[in-house]
């Protein structure tokens, strides 16, 4: 849910069928990689000691990417 409302908020488009089909351990990696978070925020998705926090961490920056007003969106606000 989260991840539809962030491509949303952000203008992305996804391939549902895809993402439903990743297994979730699969699915974390790629979207830590792949979504446009600071480095910062990047950082913290690598330094999440595991998948659970890491997830948690993904759920809360996709959430505040989502919510973004502003530019932000672009660089984050951890920066």
């Amino acid at each position: 849910k989260v991840l539809k409302i962030y491509t949303q908020a952000n203008g992305f488009e996804a391939d549902w069928t895809a993402v439903e089909d990743a297994p979730l351990e699969t699915l974390i990696h790629a979207l830590a990689t792949g979504c446009p978070f600071s480095t910062m925020e990047k950082q913290a998705l690598l330094e999440a000691e595991t998948l659970a926090a890491r997830y948690d961490t993904l759920i809360k920056l996709l959430t505040i990417h989502s919510n973004s007003s502003d530019d932000t969106n672009q660089n984050g606000p951890m920066q």
